[in-house]
């Protein structure tokens, strides 16, 4: 029985997978027919101080983007290979991949439960983020203790970090609210940083300026006694020149990799959004995310695609597409767990009430394709259930859908009970003949074990000739059995040849003479 609580357990979770769906496609439906109807659809790019407050839908080239170097990065790096105005790291967002130089620790220990059995090794490497060598073993402990460097009589500067990597040198950073606009010639709305969290346009690398290396400044959070290299594609902030000193790297050294959004203001990138417009002013407006007060996942609206849309592609709401899939993963769950809890079950049918009428003592392949009538049935169930306020004409219709698969269901296996049962009559039958030949040829063997003569009748006077020879000496008599042969043989005894049809036709027939002359 454990098959069958699993299975029940399986049939839970697919129930429950199927209502949560269809209720976050219905509750997304409704939530993108409300935006669509409460949304103004501007057909230029100039702002309207009337619309102040409202959610508004806006898709124009962009007009303004964010300097990344002026800005965070306070003007002390010059890049080079700009694409145009107003910069080579002017965009949308800009992503700075740093590592420090630092110490690491390494440990090789016999038994680890007791330090002093612990040797332990330090060395320098690149790192992506500083380490606190305040919790090293030997620092704490002592360079010379037990395990450390200094006990294995080398020397060694204690390993001490220092250092950092600023935010504006790790991850991304996106242009500030309001710093980079869409427009036109004649007005211009300016984003909210949650519009570019998706990297928009992809991104191009940047590097320094060289010929203007002499220019380069360290940028702040970093310590401003090192200095600004260009080495094999990284921009180092360093205390030496990499490749070049003896001692090319310290400790608290950084080595960056710069990359920018592809985007220049040259007309064609164009953004498409939905928000909230506020702050109106001449010609120039902010769009803020739009609370809607409604519930569920699209409850804040701040829609926006990297490229010229129309109002309409916004309005499709949670994707039918990924409502089909999870759709038909609920289903392929019902019939898993119908299968597993009904298979114990079909031995005892009349346990289960509704379906266990219509199980009676199928199995094997008939029991799968119940199991599969039943899953689509008590799914389409489901989803005509949930979806029964919102859209009630489909709704019962998916529910007729049910019953009538749930009919099918009962039909095909009323039939498949009719053929087994005519077969089972039609075997029996056949068993019942076998019986009779066998006890025939019971009798026949018995004759030849008892020594009846060996008799083979030819005429019905030979046959009457013979039975009165057998009366007369107390004997009954009973046909010979013909021995075993293939068709078309010859009998070595009388030199006919009978088939072994034939054989079995004449011994019956004797068999009846000899009775009615007893």
């Amino acid at each position: 029985m454990c098959g069958a609580c699993g299975g029940a357990f399986v049939v839970f979770i697919a129930i429950t997978l199927l209502a949560w769906n269809e209720l976050a496609y219905l509750n997304s439906r409704a939530l993108t027919g409300f935006v669509s109807d409460n949304t103004y659809e501007y057909t230029s790019c100039a702002p309207e101080q009337s619309k102040d407050g409202q959610p508004i839908f806006a898709s124009c080239p962009l007009v303004q983007l964010h300097d990344f170097a002026a800005a965070e990065l306070q003007g002390r790096l010059i890049f080079a290979n700009a694409k145009g105005p107003p910069g080579p790291a002017a965009g949308l967002w800009f992503e700075a991949a740093s590592e420090i130089f630092q110490w690491t620790e390494r440990k090789e220990c016999k038994d680890e439960a007791v330090a002093s059995n612990c040797n332990y090794f330090y060395e320098k490497r690149w790192m992506s983020a500083p380490i606190d060598s305040s919790f090293f073993y030997c620092i704490r402990s002592g360079i010379s203790s037990p395990g450390c460097p200094g006990s294995r009589g080398k020397s060694i500067v204690p390993p001490v970090n220092e250092g950092s990597i600023p935010a504006i040198l790790q991850g991304v950073s996106l242009a500030p609210h309001f710093t980079a606009a869409i427009g036109g010639p004649t007005g211009k709305f300016f984003l909210n940083s949650w519009l570019l969290r998706g990297k928009p346009f992809g991104g191009r690398p940047i590097h320094l300026d060289e010929p203007l290396a002499k220019f380069q400044r360290i940028p702040p959070g970093l310590k401003q006694s090192k200095k600004v290299f260009s080495y094999l594609g990284y921009t180092y902030f360093a205390d030496a020149q990499p490749g070049v000193d003896a001692s090319d790297k310290s400790v608290g050294d950084v080595r960056s990799n710069f990359t920018v959004s592809d985007v220049t203001l040259d007309g064609k990138h164009f953004m498409s959004i939905i928000g909230q417009q506020i702050n109106s002013q001449a010609a120039t407006a902010d769009v803020e995310q739009w609370t809607t007060g409604k519930t569920g996942s699209l409850s804040v609206v701040n829609w926006v695609l990297p490229e010229k849309r129309e109002k309409s592609d916004f309005i499709g709401g949670r994707s039918t597409g990924y409502t089909m899939e999870l759709r038909f993963g609920g289903w392929a769950l019902m019939l898993i767990g119908l299968q597993f809890f009904l298979g114990p079950v079909a031995l005892a049918p009349q346990m289960v009430p509704w379906i266990g009428s219509i199980l009676g003592d199928v199995s094997g392949c008939a029991l799968l394709r119940a199991v599969f009538f039943l899953s689509a049935s008590f799914s389409l169930l489901v989803i005509g259930l949930v979806g029964l306020l919102a859209r009630p004409l489909l709704s019962l219709l998916l529910i007729l859908c049910a019953a009538l698969v749930y009919l099918l269901a009962r039909t095909s296996l009323r039939i498949t009970r009719t053929v087994r049962a005519s077969s089972v009559k039609d075997r029996s039958e056949s068993l019942s003949s076998l019986d009779s030949v066998q006890e025939l040829s019971s009798v026949l063997e018995g004759a030849e074990t008892q020594g009846t003569p060996p008799i083979m009748e030819t005429t019905e006077e030979d046959a009457l000739e013979r039975s009165a020879s057998s009366a007369a000496s107390g004997n009954q008599w009973r046909p010979r059995p013909v021995p075993g042969r293939t068709r078309s043989q010859t009998d070595p005894r009388d030199g006919r040849c009978i088939s072994s049809a034939d054989d079995l036709e004449e011994a019956l027939n004797s068999f009846g003479r000899s009775q009615q002359l007893g």
